[in-house]
């Protein structure tokens, strides 16, 4: 399963985090989301097969988060 770190500059505070989340915890093929404020990160395991990172992309700019690099790290 991979895992991405999504670059989101615009987290600002505790409030963006629960933004974030709630945005993506329901999606089909998220299986684990959490942000790092501090680092102004979204950490994200997710199934390929069944959401994209371009759609999380797309979650993320509805709530005015936009991504601005992704890595993904082995798993």
């Amino acid at each position: 399963m991979p895992r991405a770190i999504l670059s989101v500059p615009e987290i600002s505070c505790a409030h963006c985090a629960s933004s974030i989340v709630a945005a993506l915890e329901p999606e089909d093929g998220v299986t684990s989301v959490s942000v790092n404020v501090d680092a102004r990160q979204v950490h994200l395991d997710f199934h390929e097969a069944t959401i994209s990172l371009e759609r999380v992309k797309e979650i993320l700019l509805a709530e005015e988060f936009p991504v601005e690099a992704v890595e993904m790290v082995a798993g």
